[in-house]
C-alpha cells in the first residue's frame, strides 16, 4: 500500500460522491467484530533494523518516534510544516510489486502512515567515521 494519495480518490469524491463508496461500506456493516485479524501493533523498519510499536498514539508523528523512541536526532524539526525539508526521510514501500521509495517530511507523517514500510534517515546512509560519499562532499 502507498503511504503518499496522489488526489484520484478525491476526484473521484468528487465527482461521484458518496454514492460511489456506499458499497464498501455496506459490505463493512456486515463484519463481525470476532472475526476481523485486529492488529495492535506497528511494523516497520528503520535504516535496516526491524522496529515494531505496541504503543503508537494518533497525534504521534514519524519525527517525534525518530527522535524521542529512537534517538535519531539527526531528523530536524524545522518549520513544522513540511516546507523547510530539514525532517525529509525516505519511506520505501511496495507499490504493485515494485519497491518505491519517496520523500517524506517526518514532521507532517503520522507514524502509523509507515507501518509495513522502511524508513532511512540520515543516520542512516552515512556515520561520521564512515560518511556516505554524498555526505562526505557536502562536508568538503
Amino acid at each position: 500500500s502507498s503511504c503518499v494519495s496522489d488526489g484520484a480518490v478525491l476526484r473521484r469524491f468528487f465527482t461521484r460522491g458518496m454514492n460511489g463508496y456506499s458499497a464498501p461500506a455496506e459490505r463493512a456493516g456486515g463484519l463481525k467484530v470476532g472475526e476481523v485479524p485486529w492488529r495492535t501493533q506497528l511494523s516497520f523498519y528503520v535504516n535496516g533494523r526491524p522496529v515494531k510499536v505496541q504503543d503508537a498514539e494518533p497525534h504521534h508523528t514519524l519525527l517525534w518516534f525518530l527522535r524521542e523512541r529512537l534517538g535519531l536526532t539527526g531528523t530536524k524539526l524545522g518549520c513544522g510544516e513540511g516546507g523547510c525539508g530539514a525532517c525529509t526521510v525516505t519511506v520505501a514501500m511496495f507499490q504493485d510489486g515494485v519497491v518505491v521509495h519517496r520523500a517524506v517530511n517526518a514532521c507532517l507523517a503520522p507514524l502509523c502512515s509507515v507501518d509495513g514500510c522502511h524508513v532511512t534517515t540520515v543516520e542512516g546512509i552515512g556515520t561520521s567515521n564512515k560518511p556516505h560519499p554524498v555526505q562526505r562532499r557536502v562536508a568538503e
